[in-house]
C-alpha cells in the first residue's frame, strides 16, 4: 500500500512539510476539490502515529502545514502566528480544483511581505511582514528575465517556445557574483 504526498523537504531537519496529498494508503484523491483533500489529508494525518518524529523505522519526519480559509482576517492571524518552522511564503489554492501537478494559474504563492501590495491588505507589523532589502529588485529582475526570454525565442532556441504556462518566481535573487546570478535575471524559490 502506497501513499503520494505533494511535500517540501527540509534536509537540515530532515523533514518532509506535507502541502497536499494525491493518493492515500493506495486510495487516490487526485480528482477530489482542494477542500476535500485538505479535510482527508488532516484526518489522516491524526490518524497515523509517529508520523512527525524520526525513528529507525521512519528516517524522516513529516509534518502537515496548516491551511486557512482566504479572507482578510484569516490571512492577518496568520501573519501575526509565530511558526515554530521558516515560513517561505504563502500558497493560495482555488477551492475547487482537482490536483494538478506542475504549474497551475489555480495555485498561486506570495512571500508575506508581499500581501498587502499585492492584494491590497493592512496587515499587522510582523518578522513575517517585513519587507527584506531585496524586495525592491525583483521586479526588475522578472522584467529583465521575460526580455531575455522574450531574445531567445526570436532567436529561435526552441525551449523559448514550448507554450508552457509561466510561472513568476517572485523569490530570494540570486548574489550577482554566484554562477546563477550571472547568467542573467534569475531567482530561486
Amino acid at each position: 500500500v502506497y501513499s503520494i504526498l505533494d511535500c517540501i523537504y527540509n534536509e537540515v531537519k530532515q523533514t518532509y512539510y506535507i502541502l497536499d496529498v494525491m493518493c492515500w494508503r493506495g486510495h487516490p484523491v487526485y480528482d477530489c476539490q482542494t477542500d476535500f483533500r485538505f479535510f482527508w489529508l488532516s484526518s489522516k494525518i491524526q490518524e497515523e502515529e509517529g508520523l512527525g518524529e524520526k525513528s529507525r523505522i521512519n528516517p524522516y519526519k513529516f509534518v502537515g502545514l496548516q491551511n486557512f480559509p482566504c479572507s482578510s482576517d484569516s490571512l492577518c492571524k496568520v501573519l501575526a502566528t509565530d511558526f515554530p518552522f521558516e515560513v517561505d511564503g504563502l500558497l493560495f489554492y482555488h477551492k475547487q480544483t482537482h490536483y494538478t501537478p506542475g504549474s497551475t494559474p489555480l495555485v498561486g504563492w506570495l512571500r508575506p511581505y508581499m500581501v498587502p501590495e499585492i492584494l491590497g491588505l493592512s496587515v499587522p507589523t510582523t518578522p513575517l511582514t517585513a519587507k527584506p532589502d531585496y524586495a525592491g529588485r525583483q521586479l526588475q529582475q522578472i522584467i529583465e528575465s521575460k526580455k531575455s526570454k522574450k531574445l531567445a525565442a526570436e532567436k529561435g532556441h526552441p525551449a523559448a517556445k514550448n507554450g508552457h504556462y509561466e510561472l513568476e518566481h517572485l523569490s530570494t535573487p540570486q548574489p550577482a557574483n554566484s554562477p546563477e546570478g550571472q547568467e542573467g535575471a534569475v531567482s530561486q524559490m
